[in-house]
C-alpha cells in the first residue's frame, strides 16, 4: 500500500476534483482515490461509500496503512444513502454506467440537491447522463478524455447552473466541452464508435427484412453520418 500508484484514469479524476472541505467517493473500492486527495491536501475530510463489504474491508486496511484514519471515513451502503445532506461538498461517481449514476442521484434527492459538485466517469450511456444533468439544472465545467491501459475513459465535473446545448445530438456522447477544446482523444473515440456502428449495419444488412430492422438501420446510418460529419470539425 505504501507505494500504491493511481492509474492514469484515477490520476485525472484526482486532478479534476476541486479543493474542498469534504468529499464523498461512491463505489470507493480500494480507497486509493480518497487517500490521494487527502495526501495532496485537496480535501480535508473524505467519506468513501461502497455497496459491498469486501472492497470496503480492503479500503479500511489501506486507509489504516496510510495513517489517514482521522481524515477518511468509510461507510457501507448503496449510492448516496450513507451520506447526509450537506455532509460533503461533492461526490465522485466513477466506473459505473450512466444509468446507474442517474439512479443513484434520483434515489437520494436530498443529498444530491445539497451537493456543489459531481465528478462523473461513466462507463456507458454518457450522452444520456449529460442530458439528464442538463435537464436537472446542472452544467459541465470541466471535461476530459484519458487513455489508461489501452482503454479510453471520459470524465467530467459538473456544478449547478444552465448548460448550453450542443449543436449536434452526437456531441452529447462525445462531450460538449471536450469537443469544443478539440480534445485529441475524441478523434480516436469517434473511430472506435464508427467501427462498432459499421459492424452493426453489416449485421442488419444480413438480417431478415422487417420494418423494425429497417428502422434500426436508419438510426445507425444517421449516427454514422453524424459521426463522420463532426469528425471533420476536429
Amino acid at each position: 500500500m505504501e507505494n500504491f500508484q493511481l492509474d492514469e484514469r484515477l490520476k485525472k479524476v484526482a486532478e479534476l476534483i476541486p479543493s474542498s472541505a469534504s468529499w464523498g467517493d461512491i463505489g470507493t473500492d480500494h480507497g486509493y482515490l480518497l487517500i490521494e486527495l487527502v495526501k495532496r491536501g485537496k480535501v480535508q475530510k473524505a467519506i468513501g461509500c461502497d455497496l459491498r463489504e469486501n472492497p470496503l474491508a480492503l479500503a479500511r486496511k489501506n486507509v489504516r496503512w496510510s495513517g489517514l484514519g482521522k481524515e477518511i471515513e468509510l461507510r457501507l451502503g448503496d449510492g448516496l444513502t450513507p451520506l447526509k445532506p450537506y455532509e460533503v461538498n461533492g461526490v465522485s461517481l466513477c466506473g459505473m454506467g450512466g444509468g446507474t449514476i442517474q439512479k443513484i442521484l434520483l434515489d437520494n434527492p436530498e443529498v444530491w440537491n445539497s451537493l456543489e459538485y459531481l465528478l462523473c466517469q461513466p462507463q456507458s450511456d454518457s450522452g444520456e447522463l449529460r442530458k439528464f444533468l442538463a435537464d436537472s439544472g446542472w452544467k459541465l465545467i470541466e471535461e476530459v478524455w484519458v487513455e489508461s491501459q489501452g482503454r479510453l475513459y471520459e470524465l467530467f465535473l459538473a456544478e449547478k447552473g444552465l448548460m448550453k446545448r450542443p449543436e449536434k445530438e452526437i456531441i452529447w456522447e462525445l462531450g460538449p466541452l471536450a469537443f469544443e477544446k478539440k480534445d485529441p482523444l475524441i478523434a480516436k473515440r469517434i473511430a472506435e464508435i464508427l467501427v462498432s456502428v459499421t459492424q452493426i449495419l453489416m449485421g442488419l444488412e444480413k438480417a431478415v427484412k422487417s420494418e423494425e430492422n429497417e428502422q434500426k438501420k436508419q438510426f445507425w446510418q444517421q449516427k454514422k453520418s453524424e459521426l463522420e460529419e463532426v469528425r471533420q470539425w476536429l
